[in-house]
């Protein structure tokens, strides 16, 4: 475990040192006796692998949290897990059941096509809007900073404001395994 932070430390100091260095040459350069980032290429390559990085170090967690919490121990009379964990010189941590993921639409076809027979009225026009306008509010999301909108997809939000029953569309995601906090 010491390897590891002490390799996040030191690529952290390496992106710290990237603000005072020219990002042109393909050459690395010595800063305090390691070799600097210094091209873009190093850069992004240096960056993907951190990405990676964070992507099993997450599963890792994940896996890590689900095996302390199916451990954790019960209170003096066996029966009720205890409210928090002390690890001395490291924290104190609580265990959370996982919450269930976002809920996933049941049948995309289906749905799409209920969307696009849907007849929705403007309120403010009183005119009934086209298949276009209707999927658009039913799969876009507008920015709050340019305006566009884009597709992003269904949410049963969405869905309401349409008209449609999301409980008939979409079924939940549930999870199981355990979240560990630091408590506080």
């Amino acid at each position: 475990m010491g390897e590891l932070l002490a390799t996040a430390g030191l690529l952290k100091a390496q992106a710290e040192d990237l603000e005072a260095l020219p990002l042109a040459a393909d050459d690395p350069v010595e800063v305090d006796g390691f070799a600097a980032l210094y091209s873009v290429r190093e850069v992004l390559e240096t960056l993907a692998t951190v990405r990676e990085a964070k992507r099993i170090l997450g599963s890792i967690e994940i896996d890590l949290a689900d095996h302390a919490g199916a451990r954790w121990p019960k209170d003096d009379d066996g029966e009720h897990p205890v409210a928090f964990v002390e690890i001395e010189g490291v924290g104190a941590f609580e265990r959370h059941a996982r919450k269930d993921g976002a809920p996933k639409v049941k049948d995309d076809d289906d749905l799409y096509r209920l969307v696009l027979d849907t007849r929705v009225v403007d309120e403010e026009s009183g005119e009934v809007l086209g298949p276009l306008d209707v999927a658009v509010l039913a799969y876009g999301s507008k920015s709050r900073k340019t305006g566009k909108v884009r597709l992003t997809g269904t949410t049963p939000a969405k869905l309401r404001a349409i008209g449609i029953d999301p409980d008939e569309h979409f079924e939940a995601q549930p999870r199981t395994g355990w979240t560990i906090t630091p408590a506080h």
